[in-house]
């Protein structure tokens, strides 16, 4: 055994100098190991919240886009901004609650039955109109609205065969559970463009017309070209509108 006091004190020191230098780079090596990957997490979890968008925006756009599929199936169009309807999805009615996606669709369906002519989201969405058409809406929709003659189904249809014989309708397959005899009733309850109810005398008028459309004048022997058809709503605007427009050229008045 070593009894040289000073060497024995200077290997322990040397031993518990290195010791010590290795603990500190030890732990500082682990403290800048974690560090970073501390402050990384919370840049990550930054980042992370700027990128994803708040639901609600995320919403808003996803039923705007599914009530201007809507709007396009039914009225044949092909817009595409969905600003028009995401502001009025984002228009607080009262109470803090905004317009709903239904309430969009129902003005949909009376502007197009009911007012005679094609119309752009831009003219829908008027916010300071747009509380007036839902009011009519659902008075539309609520029956308060129709017409107050019952629709008579058996004297339109005796009309349409007398026009199209070709494309003759059986009154005994002519039931509610025919989804054109809804359709038909939807045109019933809708007002001229004088803002009259529907009579008898116009449904035998627009038959008149649109058999002397274009439309029938170049594909009136296609097996699709039906009453049915032609009540969709859809279709019922444009065709519609089309025999007026080409019956007012035909007479030389403009439209």
């Amino acid at each position: 055994m070593n009894k040289v006091i000073s060497d024995w004190n200077f290997s322990i020191s040397q031993n518990g100098k290195s010791l010590a230098e290795t603990a500190n780079e030890t732990l500082a090596k682990s403290a800048n190991t974690h560090k970073p990957t501390q402050l990384n997490t919370k840049e990550t979890i930054q980042k992370k919240e700027r990128k994803d968008p708040p639901k609600s925006p995320k919403g808003e756009n996803s039923l705007a886009q599914e009530v201007m599929d809507y709007f396009n199936e039914l009225t044949g169009s092909r817009c595409a901004s969905l600003v028009p309807f995401e502001k009025a999805l984002s228009t607080v009615k009262s109470k803090d609650q905004c317009y709903t996606a239904e309430e969009l669709k129902l003005v949909i369906r009376w502007a197009h039955v009911n007012w005679g002519h094609s119309f752009k989201p831009e003219n829908l969405c008027r916010m300071t109109r747009f509380d007036g058409y839902l009011s009519d809406a659902l008075i539309w929709a609520d029956g308060h609205g129709s017409n107050p003659k019952a629709c008579p189904h058996e004297e339109i249809i005796k009309l349409w065969n007398e026009k199209f014989p070709s494309k003759a309708v059986s009154l005994h397959e002519w039931n509610r559970r025919r989804p054109a005899y809804r359709d038909l009733e939807a045109v019933w309850n809708g007002k001229t463009t004088q803002g009259n109810w529907r009579e008898l005398k116009h449904m035998g008028m627009a038959f008149e017309l649109i058999s002397k459309s274009s439309l029938f004048g170049t594909r009136g022997d296609q097996p699709w070209l039906t009453l049915d058809w032609i009540l969709n709503p859809k279709n019922w605007g444009s065709v519609y509108e089309q025999a007026i427009n080409e019956h007012r050229e035909r007479k030389g008045v403009k439209a």
